[in-house]
């Protein structure tokens, strides 16, 4: 039994393992493509609205905040709008993959030659012919991998250790009484019938068989 629940515990871990290595990140890709989109036709909303300057700026700096972007919206003649931070520092890029083009539309996912880091960066026109660059870093996503790897190594242990422990727990409970009704039996066998089993009243299988001895 011990074997098995390690077995069933090592196997539930590996897959548990090989989706999270596999299948987290490009998930988590998806996700946050979706998601630059959907600030993409929220800010071309705000401006079609015609929202103040204020509530607009307060609106944008909110998104920046609870997505952990960088955003920069600027003219044709690349007169900023409005920026995250003036201290923004645009990425050398030395790797870039196209993700998403639709519509004028651009999301690439690119790395930066001077950090190293994993990025993503939306690049598209808005209705009113302002040019909107949103970035953000995919960084943080293999470190949550490696979080979650080393969590399903502990979780793993644990139940394979508390497991064991139940295991043994339920085999001695269930192992002694059968062991005392094997030796009966044998003696019965040699017709030595001197020995009896005092019965529990438990109502299980092991008691109707103690019953009969």
């Amino acid at each position: 039994m011990f074997f098995m629940l390690c077995v069933v515990v090592l196997v539930v871990v590996t897959l548990l393992f090989v989706a999270n290595n596999t299948i987290l990140e490009p998930y988590y890709i998806y996700r946050k493509r979706n998601n630059l989109i959907s600030v993409y036709q929220k800010i071309d909303d705000y401006y079609n609205n015609n929202l103040d300057e204020e509530a607009l700026e307060l609106e944008l700096e909110k998104i920046a905040l609870n997505n952990n972007f960088e955003i920069n919206i600027f003219t044709k003649d690349n007169s900023n709008i409005y920026i995250t931070s003036r201290d923004v520092r645009f990425a050398q890029v030395i790797n870039s993959q196209t993700i998403y083009s639709r519509d004028g539309v651009i999301i690439t996912k690119i790395q930066d030659k001077k950090t190293g880091l994993d990025l993503m960066s939306l690049t598209g026109r808005l209705d009113n012919g302002y040019n909107l660059s949103i970035r953000m870093s995919v960084a943080s996503i293999r470190q949550s991998i490696d979080i979650v790897n080393n969590f399903l190594y502990i979780i793993g242990g644990i139940i394979v250790s508390m497991g064991g422990i139940l295991i043994l727990i339920v085999s001695k409970k269930v192992a002694d009484p059968v062991k005392q009704l094997n030796s009966i039996a044998k003696k019965m066998s040699d017709l030595d019938f001197s020995q009896k089993y005092l019965v529990e009243d438990t109502g299980d299988e092991i008691d109707e068989l103690r019953k009969k001895y």
